[in-house]
């Protein structure tokens, strides 16, 4: 494997520096105006406003307010958004009639929300017993409409319910005797909400609930664990991106919402959750929920092209977090041998390849590449010194038009994946374009290229990879506004098969 760059320079000391954050949005934006929305990810807030609903539209497909209806501000536009409201019986008192007439005039709503947090004193308030014997009501309403009912949402507490001894701080044994109260309780879903602030600990927390064999529903949850974790946006921001990377991979989560659209003290302020700023305006963890990839494992991704490594169709055991790369706004991590990604490309020719992976690494790596099952080559990488000291690394390879499944499979550990790009090489070891030469190299005014074939477009790139300026059908290039220091330029014909790479050096 050829190394076409030399190890990126501590581009930041910092991933949460100021240089990563304006480009961390530029990033995300750039995302978003392609975001397939995901059928899981909602929202718990009861104060949207019609330009909030268009802004969170992109990404989310769902939300609820603890409440039997809607919000008046939306309750006439939401579906022209595309989303789903879930009404809740928050506890044992409610206004059946009202929820009635809502269900009957809108045949669409598909669930029910049962009680919220029955375990807390301050929250629904109801023993096992009592949310028992309630429960015929929520089923006969669900009958009615054809509606799927979501469990008693549940969670640790510290002021809870008491019933026969048991003071129920414990979510699952709530769960457990609510279930022993009622054996023929009909409950399609289990519901729960965590806000516990590491990855690691939702994934646990989740999975206390899979026992059930039922689908889940995460119906609030945030880092707001106060153990130091989450100090800043930034940190929120990364817990966020692992945290919603897990939930869209889990087959067992049905559907997930964020705890909430805006607090008291703003999105700067503890406990740093806000996904809207003013009216219909995203801050930037708002920007990252609306973004975050889905792993659709029906679409396709392009090749030529550039597959973001968080855009896996599949995976296990890898986990993405935030980059401070020049490109997307999250790499894969956390990877240990046996891992694995798998990606579905749509090839849109036949012809030779290079994959340029954008690695960044603590020693020398290992892992296979794969298309279909089928080895295509095994390969190292060299130590870039850092987990976010970014390098390229190429290697040409063969592929037939069509659609199919590449898999990274990790030989080793201590690599994080940026991206894989994909240009087509056909026919560049013979090509006539191999004569190209770029004069005066060093130059400091003009570039000159002479080539046997006219580039249709060609790039400058600086040591990261970064493309600094594009020019089309031209064969004299103004270095004005670039600095002194090293490129690569890179020429391409009108199907994007690369025609030449040359090292230039600029001079001034």
């Amino acid at each position: 494997m050829a190394r076409i760059t030399e190890d990126a320079r501590n581009i930041i000391k910092s991933r949460l520096s100021i240089i990563l954050a304006v480009f961390f949005l530029f990033s995300i934006f750039e995302s978003a105006q392609s975001q397939t929305r995901s059928y899981k990810r909602g929202l718990a807030y009861g104060y949207l406003s019609q330009n909030d609903m268009q802004a969170l539209s992109a990404g989310l497909s769902w939300w609820y307010n603890w409440g039997i209806l809607p919000e008046s501000t939306v309750s006439e536009v939401y579906q022209g958004y595309g989303f789903d409201f879930v009404p809740m019986i928050w506890g044992g008192t409610f206004d059946s009639a009202a929820l009635c007439s809502y269900l009957a005039g809108h045949p669409d709503v598909k669930y029910i929300l049962g009680f919220n947090e029955p375990n807390f004193l301050a929250q629904a308030h109801l023993t096992p017993t009592q949310a028992a014997a309630l429960w015929p009501r929520i089923e006969a309403i669900a009958d009615k409409y054809n509606l799927k009912i979501v469990g008693p949402a549940v969670n640790y507490c510290g002021s809870c319910v008491s019933e026969n001894g048991v003071t129920y701080t414990d979510p699952v044994q709530y769960l457990d005797d609510f279930f022993a109260a009622c054996p023929s309780c009909r409950v399609d879903y289990i519901a729960i909400h965590c806000y516990m602030n590491t990855v690691s600990a939702l994934n646990w927390y989740v999975g206390l609930f899979k026992k059930y064999k039922k689908p889940i529903w995460l119906t609030e949850f945030a880092g707001w664990e106060s153990n130091g974790n989450i100090n800043n946006v930034n940190d929120q921001t990364g817990f966020m991106v692992s945290a919603v990377d897990m939930l869209e991979s889990d087959t067992d989560i049905f559907r997930y919402a964020w705890f909430i659209g805006r607090t008291s003290g703003g999105a700067s302020a503890y406990p740093y959750i806000d996904l809207l700023g003013a009216n219909g305006t995203l801050t930037t963890l708002g920007q990252t929920y609306v973004s975050m990839p889905v792993h659709d494992t029906a679409s396709t991704l392009p090749v030529p092209g550039r597959i973001e490594a968080e855009k896996y169709s599949r995976q296990s055991g890898a986990m993405i977090e935030l980059t401070s790369d020049f490109s997307g706004f999250a790499d894969v991590g956390y990877i240990d041998p046996g891992d694995w990604l798998d990606y579905k490309i749509h090839v849109g020719y036949t012809g030779n390849f290079g994959m340029t992976f954008r690695i960044a690494s603590i020693k020398t790596c290992n892992f296979d590449v794969l298309l279909d099952g089928n080895l295509l080559f095994n390969e190292s990488v060299d130590n870039t010194g850092g987990y976010q000291n970014w390098s390229s690394f190429v290697r040409n390879t063969y592929m037939e038009e069509g659609d199919h499944t590449l898999k990274i499979l990790a030989k080793t550990n201590g690599f994080n994946l940026n991206y894989i790009e994909l240009s087509s090489v056909s026919g560049i070891i013979d090509h006539p374009a191999d004569q190209t030469v770029l004069y005066p190299n060093p130059g400091n005014e003009r570039l000159y290229i002479e080539t046997p074939i006219l580039p249709s477009k060609i790039d400058i790139l600086d040591v990261t990879g970064k493309i600094i300026q594009s020019w089309s059908n031209t064969s004299s290039i103004s270095l004005q506004g670039i600095p002194s220091g090293w490129y690569m330029v890179r020429g391409w014909d009108k199907r994007h098969n690369l025609l030449f790479n040359k090292q230039y050096t600029i001079q001034k």
